[in-house]
């Protein structure tokens, strides 16, 4: 299942980069951390990608998958950022980001709640190979979809004009 695949991911992204920042044991339990609170709040995953963008990874096409240690680094470690070169390339890539905008809106708008995440997540081949991305796909984010901790709060009161002065309900 794919929802369990980058719960995984998730875990082993988080890993890799904490490797090379703090010890075995810490970075272990932040990214056990990480992945159960992605466990215990996230239902979905929305993967928004652009094609026709500049190769977003040189080892493109991958290897086949191992969880072997000397692979770990090759899944798991987070590729360059390589953006658009062209007007066309970058007008693409806006309209992705504004319809993630428009994405999140409707979840909201239907009382759940969503996060669009960016990052070492969208940036590693184990998450690229998963969706099947190409080597000129970019992915422009991952909306996380659950349903919301607290509730949201209620819509404020309709404004009446007094005047030239806005008068709370």
């Amino acid at each position: 299942m794919a929802c369990d695949e980058l719960l995984e991911i998730c875990y082993n992204v988080t890993l890799c980069r904490n490797l090379k920042k703090k010890s075995i044991d810490e970075a272990h339990i932040n990214a056990e951390t990480k992945m159960n609170k992605w466990k215990d709040t996230i239902g979905g995953y929305i993967v928004v990608c652009v094609d026709d963008q500049p190769v977003q990874d040189d080892e493109y096409p991958y290897k086949k998958f191992s969880s072997k240690d000397e692979d770990f680094d090759y899944w798991y470690d987070t590729l360059p950022v390589r953006a658009p070169q062209t007007e066309r390339q970058l007008e693409d890539y806006a309209s992705a980001s504004a319809s993630i905008q428009n994405i999140l809106l409707s979840i909201h708008s239907e009382n759940y709640s969503a996060k669009w995440a960016t990052g070492p997540m969208i940036r590693c081949r184990s998450t690229r190979a998963l969706i099947g991305c190409k080597e000129t796909d970019a992915i422009v984010g991952l909306i996380m979809i659950g349903d919301p901790k607290v509730d949201p709060r209620p819509w404020r009161k309709k404004r009446e004009f007094d005047g030239d002065v806005m008068r709370d309900l």
